[in-house]
């Protein structure tokens, strides 16, 4: 009976250890997702930043962009 305990216990924590190892992932989370710039005039240069963090437990590798 105590043998069988301990070996439901052992599986439990690989279980529990391995499960997080499969959910792991980064995360992309914007402050902002959208700006208006108002009126421009033509000819104008505008910028604006958007800020992001990785709120995931992985690395965030951004490997390609495109203007919207």
């Amino acid at each position: 009976m105590v043998m069988q305990m301990k070996k439901l216990t052992l599986s439990a924590v690989i279980l529990l250890l391995t499960s997080g190892l499969l959910f792991a992932e980064a995360r992309i989370e914007f402050v902002k997702t959208l700006h208006d710039f108002g009126k421009v005039e033509q000819r104008s240069i505008v910028k604006h930043v958007f800020e992001f963090r990785n709120t995931g437990t992985e690395p965030l590798v951004i490997s390609k962009l495109e203007a919207g």
